[in-house]
């Protein structure tokens, strides 16, 4: 029964997500795990809790092992099982964290005021250890359950307040509302807060000032694994344009173009492209206005793929390499264009706020995210990287323009609010206007998540219920 339950809670954490689109289950997906935490040991706790992520990732995150198996494995040249057991790795890897979560929810379970601990203990600790995986060279942010909210217009005004680990904190307290609440009490209550999402999702939504930063889009269409061989020829004609022209990521070949050949590109165009420098390889995205170039280079690269984490220890994982491991950019730097600072990021990079967070202290004028999400066979993949446009627009309070092969390219305005989504898997130019950006709450006190989180995890111990006290001997495992 408590495997069931732990299944339970990955499926409507999965089905909650961008792509599944069932939002309103979000208010529930932990309320099975919960009563499996409170009648476990603290080991089962752990294990019961890692199960619940390992589903949760399994069925969110299909599309990877689709994308290891057959496109890399066609790319890299690799036998389509390794990319399966690859997968599976990344599936443990991620559960770990929840492993932790449950283990410390079980082993506290009896010790701390019931009320605490289901309202402040199990939210902070849940989001705590949610916030553990964005650290390090294996830092990943898929799946927070704050990515359901991505369409709401309400919520994100929040997450322009408190961040998403705000917002994760607050669903979670609701979870643990609804399993204090039981049955008979989760329905009406649900019902509220379904009629609360529903009209964030319609607020209305005002126009487009005429007089913003007018840009030309433009999303290409081609295979990755054909791709590799010429340059495309969407800029052939770009002097037709009388704007900022955007690119996706690898707009050009993968082949490196030296420094010296920057000079060489067209102007008034953001081009995604590797480039080569002292036998040194960069993902970037390059801009030249009045014969001056400037260069944005990726900081955060993409485990295995663009760069070797731990060597010692992932040495094993190297068949995942493209053709070079890249070095990182010397920081998140805007490029100035036509009067405007732009800050860029490259693909995976908005799945972290700290981009977008840093580029709002520089005052750039809008974030633009070039990115090639031709590697996915399925949309749902699509939607979730999307979906942290929204995120990253609300918490920075910058208009963001996400340009990519195959989709999804659009934008969205400086409340997180969508304001426009290109069909995917189409060839498309479209010229848009992006607006003005403000300074958010969450942009100034963003640094105090952890400190905040461990406070509250801190103050629940005051209320550690007398008599009781922690022996690790005696743990009931």
């Amino acid at each position: 029964m408590y495997l069931m339950l732990s299944l339970l809670s990955g499926v409507l954490h999965a089905l909650s997500l961008p792509g599944f689109n069932l939002e309103f289950l979000s208010f529930l997906f932990l309320v099975p795990l919960i009563k499996v935490i409170r009648k476990s040991s603290p080991l089962m706790g752990g294990v019961y809790a890692g199960i619940y992520f390992a589903s949760t990732m399994f069925i969110s995150h299909f599309w990877l092992m689709s994308t290891l198996m057959k496109n890399f494995s066609a790319l890299l040249k690799y036998k389509p099982i390794l990319g399966f057991f690859t997968f599976l790795l990344f599936i443990a890897y991620e559960s770990v964290f929840a492993f932790l979560f449950g283990f410390l929810a079980s082993l506290f379970k009896d010790k701390i005021s019931d009320t605490v601990y289901l309202y402040i203990f199990i939210p902070a600790l849940y989001t705590f250890i949610d916030y553990l995986r964005s650290l390090g060279d294996l830092a990943y942010t898929g799946s927070m359950i704050s990515d359901a909210f991505y369409k709401n217009s309400l919520i994100l005004l929040l997450v322009s307040v408190i961040g998403s680990y705000g917002v994760e904190f607050i669903v979670v307290a609701i979870n643990s509302f609804f399993y204090e609440r039981g049955v008979k009490g989760v329905f009406p209550i649900l019902g509220v807060l379904y009629l609360v999402f529903y009209i964030g999702s319609v607020a209305f939504t005002p126009a487009v000032p005429e007089n913003g930063i007018k840009l030309e889009l433009i999303q290409t269409n081609y295979d990755p694994l054909k791709r590799y061989s010429g340059n495309p020829r969407s800029l052939d004609n770009v002097s037709e344009f009388k704007s900022i022209v955007i690119t996706p990521e690898a707009y050009y070949s993968v082949y490196p173009i030296k420094i010296k050949d920057l000079k060489s590109l067209p102007e008034d165009v953001f081009i995604g492209t590797a480039i080569k420098e002292d036998g040194k390889f960069y993902n970037s995205v390059v801009y030249k206005e009045n014969g001056k170039v400037q260069i944005y280079s990726k900081v955060r690269l993409f485990p295995f793929a663009e760069f070797l984490p731990y060597p010692k220890i992932f040495k094993f994982l190297s068949f995942l390499k493209k053709f070079h491991y890249y070095n990182e950019g010397n920081g998140y730097v805007p490029i100035e264009a036509k009067g405007k600072k732009v800050g860029v990021l490259i693909c995976f990079e908005s799945f972290f706020e700290k981009g977008a967070i840093d580029y709002s202290k520089e005052n750039v004028d809008f974030i633009l995210i070039s990115t090639n999400d031709g590697w996915f066979n399925s949309e749902i993949a699509l939607w979730q990287h999307f979906a942290k446009a929204a995120i990253r627009a609300a918490e920075s309070g910058r208009w963001v323009v996400q340009v990519a092969n195959k989709g999804i390219t659009g934008v969205v305005d400086s409340y997180g609010r969508i304001r426009l989504v290109l069909p995917a898997n189409k060839e498309l130019k479209k010229g848009v206007t992006v607006g003005r950006p403000h300074r958010t709450i969450y942009s100034k006190i963003h640094s105090s998540v952890p400190f905040v989180l461990i406070a509250f995890l801190v103050f629940s111990l005051i209320f550690y219920k007398k008599g009781q006290r922690i022996k690790v001997s005696k743990l009931r495992f």
